[in-house]
């Protein structure tokens, strides 16, 4: 086997496993890719399973852009093998400090910004050729928040 074969063959099982994901988490679209970081984007309705399901189908190392209520609920699975998969974690809205220190101190990098569309910027700041970024933001997407996550998107 060459080593394109062996590429086309591992691009179509990627290309499976997004199927599956696609068909389990309700959506899962690439947003854009810019300077060779794919960014991926777990469309809504989603909660802990969506996300865990996206981590596991997807692979690592990547970077999760997400809401303080999607973290909590993924972190109340107690998920400690997200470290392999789960390199940067950029969060945004109200987030427990001492959670987020706990978060820290087990080996979690985490970067809270406060705000969405500057989680947006930071996610793609950390980002380099090859990663992958996903976006899955389901809490705090008031009107306001929304607008500025799509224009942030489409600043990608």
């Amino acid at each position: 086997m060459t080593t394109t074969d062996l590429g086309k063959r591992l691009a179509a099982m990627r290309e499976l496993s997004l199927q599956g994901i696609r068909a389990h988490a309700g959506g899962l679209r690439t947003a854009g890719v810019r300077d060779g970081v794919e960014y991926m984007e777990l469309l809504a309705p989603h909660g802990a399973e969506e996300v865990l399901a996206a981590f596991t189908m997807i692979g690592g190392p990547l970077i999760w852009l997400t809401d303080s209520a999607t973290l909590e609920e993924v972190a109340g699975q107690g998920c400690e093998g997200l470290g392999a998969t789960v390199s940067e974690t950029v969060v945004f809205g109200a987030v427990d400090r001492k959670r987020m220190l706990e978060m820290q101190a087990n080996g979690r990098n985490l970067h809270d910004t406060g705000d969405l569309r500057t989680a947006v910027f930071y996610a793609r700041e950390l980002a380099r050729n090859g990663d992958r970024v996903l976006l899955a933001v389901a809490g705090n997407m008031d009107e306001g928040n929304s607008a500025k996550y799509h224009e942030a998107l489409s600043d990608l």
